[in-house]
């Protein structure tokens, strides 16, 4: 006779997946399993950043041209996004002039 049992409850009849007593192997709470786990870094929601910018403080910054465009750029978006960050940090370090020559050029000693 064959019969499955469940990991979970290490009850017979049923899988993990159709088990009515829910147990996350995660966060170790009873309710709901590891896919449905809001503690788990890969089952985690993004949360977006509100950001404006106005006249005034742009006004303040004393910057190139090059620089007043990718300002100008960025504030026309109203959700400040990872992407636009790194864009701003990119900005801001090639105005400063620490452009960096890229990653994994192998330029660093023992690399």
């Amino acid at each position: 006779m064959n019969k499955v049992q469940c990991f979970s409850c290490k009850n017979y009849g049923h899988i993990a997946a159709n088990c009515t007593q829910k147990f996350c192997n995660y966060c170790k709470k009873h309710g709901h399993i590891i896919k449905d786990c809001l503690t788990c870094p890969q089952n985690r929601q993004n949360t977006a950043f509100q950001a404006t910018i106005g006249n005034s403080s742009i006004d303040q910054i004393q910057t190139g041209p090059s620089t007043m465009s990718t300002i100008n750029q960025i504030a026309q978006f109203t959700v400040l996004t990872p992407e636009i960050v790194q864009q701003m940090i990119v900005s801001a370090l090639s105005a400063l002039r620490l452009q960096g020559s890229g990653i994994g050029d192998g330029d660093r000693e023992g690399a």
